[in-house]
């Protein structure tokens, strides 16, 4: 997996592909196991991640996995009953594993608990994955959760202040393919001046009106972020050909993650230079 610096600002001819392999581990600290079963996964998406039941599963997984080529992996999970990914009894073997294995880690820590944030700092994660979501009616109909005022505001100031690299994550369409708050979301993110900011959809249900959504808020976004902020296209997102290649050179879109064959053909006709990479697009440095 490359992790090649870039420097200065988006070009308008450079987009970063990424496409997860062997190479890049997706990992389940609860196995098929989601206390939540929120109704846009059920715990789908975990049942195809690597099991890592406990500390030692994990250090083993990832030190083999190295020996065969790994550079990368995701640390996730099922959520508990506060919306968490259990990550806290696994911060030793984290920061051991980077203390003794060449391998770059992206933790998703679910809602994490704002005291727990600073439990992160100084375990070795490179980059956190955070889910922002701009409807408290959503977090409550999807996620059967009440978080306190400003919770993702607040939390990515926390991240911030912690030394830890946040990306956020946006998710189109969480209620039915539907607004779900998501300007709101951007509103929030664009305050916190992000470096990169990832925008995902629905999958597996209105799987066309989350598509018609996502490219308005890939619209929105590129007027509501920073100038600065770098943006992605994630990997959960419906898989037919939503996205245009010159939706992607009009926007600017800086990464895209498991593009379709017809996109990449259509960026390279419009004289777009692609870089293909291993891994998770939550890596992508501007």
């Amino acid at each position: 997996m490359c992790l090649r610096i870039q420097s200065g600002r988006w070009n308008g001819n450079l987009v970063t592909v990424y496409n997860p392999s062997s190479n890049f581990i997706q990992v389940s600290l609860t196995g098929p196991i989601c206390q939540l079963q929120c109704p846009h996964c059920r715990g789908r998406f975990l049942r195809h991640m690597a099991p890592a039941l406990s500390p030692a599963d994990l250090y083993n997984l990832a030190s083999e996995s190295a020996k065969k080529g790994a550079k990368g992996m995701l640390i996730s999970g099922g959520c508990d009953a506060s919306g968490q990914v259990p990550v806290f009894e696994y911060l030793d073997i984290i920061k051991n594993i980077k203390e003794n294995i060449d391998i770059s880690i992206n933790i998703h820590t679910g809602f994490i608990r704002l005291d727990n944030i600073p439990k992160l700092r100084g375990r070795g994660i490179d980059v956190v994955s955070f889910d922002v979501i701009g409807s408290p009616m959503v977090v409550k109909k999807i996620y059967g959760l009440d978080p306190e005022p400003d919770y993702f505001g607040r939390a990515l100031a926390a991240f911030r202040e912690n030394g830890l690299k946040v990306v956020p994550h946006i998710t189109v369409g969480l209620d039915r393919g539907g607004d779900s708050g998501e300007e709101k979301a951007l509103e929030i993110i664009a305050a916190h001046e992000p470096g990169f900011v990832v925008i995902n959809a629905l999958m597996g249900q209105a799987e066309e009106q989350s598509a018609a959504r996502l490219i308005e808020v890939l619209r929105l976004a590129r007027q509501t972020l920073p100038k600065a902020t770098f943006m992605g296209i994630g990997c959960m997102r419906p898989r037919g050909d939503y996205i245009s290649a010159e939706l992607v050179r009009d926007l600017g879109i800086e990464a895209i993650a498991m593009p379709s064959k017809n996109l990449i053909r259509g960026l390279q006709a419009l004289g777009m230079e692609i870089e293909m990479r291993d891994g998770c697009c939550a890596f992508y440095e501007g």
